[in-house]
C-alpha cells in the first residue's frame, strides 16, 4: 500500500509495469499513474486505487481483476474525478457498486478518454462506472462493454448526476433487473452524441436506457439506440417517473425488444 498523504505527489511510472500493489490516496495533492498495470488487488474500497480529496491523472494503464466492495478498480469521493486516457478497466468485480468504477467525487467530473471498460461486474449498481454526487461525468471516443450489474450494467448515474457520452459505445452489457446500458436516476442529465447504445440486455426494464424518478432529462443527437432488449418493456428506452424529457435528433431508437420505448407515446419520435 502506499499513501501519499503529505507528500506533493505520487507518481507511478512505465518501469513500474506489473503493480501488485495498491494506491492509498488522501488529497488535497494529486496522483499521476502512467503506463502501469494493477492486478489481483483487494480493498473494502478501491480494489487498485483509493482516491479522497483530488483527482488524479492516469495514462496508458490496466486494471484487471481487482476487487472491492465498492469501486472494484477505482473508488473516488470528494475533490475532482479522475483523468483516465488510454486505460483499460477489465474483469474487476464489486460486492456492492461500480464494478470497474466508483466515482463520488464532489467537485469537478472525471474525464474518460479513449479507453475500455469491460467486463466487469456489480452486486448492485453500475456494472462498468457508478457516477454520483451531482458532478458531471465526461466520456469520450470509450467503450464500455459487457459488464453486468444489478441496475445500470453498464453506467448508473445517481441522483442529480450528469453524463456527457461523445463518440463512444455502450454495448452488451446485462442488469439483472433495470437499465442494460444506461440507468438514469432522479434530476439526472444524460447527453449523448454521435456514439452507440446497442445489444445491451435488462431482465427488467429499459434495456439500453431507463430512467427512473422526476425531472429527468435525455438528449441523444447522433446516436443509435438499437437492438437492445428488457422484457418488462421498453428495450431501448423505459421513462419511468413524472416531468421526464427525452429529445432525439437523428438519433434511431430501432429493433429493440419487445418495444423501442415506454410508455408507448411518451417520447417523440420513438415509435414501435
Amino acid at each position: 500500500m502506499i499513501t501519499s498523504q503529505h507528500l506533493p505527489r505520487i507518481v507511478i511510472q512505465p518501469s513500474k509495469r506489473s503493480w501488485n500493489g495498491r494506491v492509498y490516496y488522501w488529497g488535497p495533492n494529486d496522483v499521476t499513474v502512467n503506463g502501469s498495470v494493477f492486478t489481483g488487488n483487494k480493498a473494502a474500497s478501491g480494489g487498485a486505487i483509493w482516491s479522497y480529496g483530488a483527482g488524479g491523472i492516469i495514462i496508458a494503464s490496466k486494471f484487471e481483476g481487482n476487487s472491492a466492495g465498492s469501486g472494484g478498480a477505482l473508488w473516488v469521493a470528494e475533490g475532482d474525478g479522475e483523468n483516465l486516457t488510454d486505460v483499460v478497466i477489465r474483469d474487476n468485480s464489486a460486492t456492492g457498486n461500480g464494478g470497474g468504477i466508483y466515482d463520488a467525487a464532489s467537485g469537478d467530473g472525471g474525464v474518460i478518454d479513449d479507453s475500455t471498460i469491460s467486463g466487469n461486474r456489480a452486486g448492485g449498481q453500475g456494472g462498468g462506472l457508478w457516477d454520483g454526487n451531482s458532478n458531471v461525468t465526461y466520456v469520450s471516443g470509450s467503450r464500455i462493454e459487457g459488464n453486468s450489474a444489478a441496475d445500470g450494467a453498464g453506467v448508473y448515474d445517481d441522483i442529480s448526476t450528469i453524463l456527457e457520452l461523445t463518440a463512444s459505445t455502450i454495448s452488451g452489457n446485462q442488469a439483472a433487473a433495470d437499465g442494460g446500458g444506461i440507468y438514469n436516476a432522479a434530476f439526472g442529465s444524460d447527453n449523448l452524441r454521435n456514439s452507440t447504445l446497442s445489444s445491451n440486455d435488462a431482465a427488467g426494464q429499459g434495456g439500453g436506457i431507463y430512467q427512473q424518478g422526476i425531472d429527468l432529462s435525455l438528449t441523444a443527437e447522433g446516436t443509435s439506440i438499437i437492438r437492445n432488449r428488457a422484457p418488462g418493456g421498453g428495450g431501448g428506452i423505459y421513462d419511468d417517473g413524472p416531468g421526464i424529457s427525452v429529445t432525439l435528433i437523428s438519433s434511431p431508437v430501432t429493433g429493440n425488444k419487445p418495444d423501442n420505448c415506454e410508455p408507448p407515446g411518451s417520447i417523440t419520435g420513438c415509435t414501435g
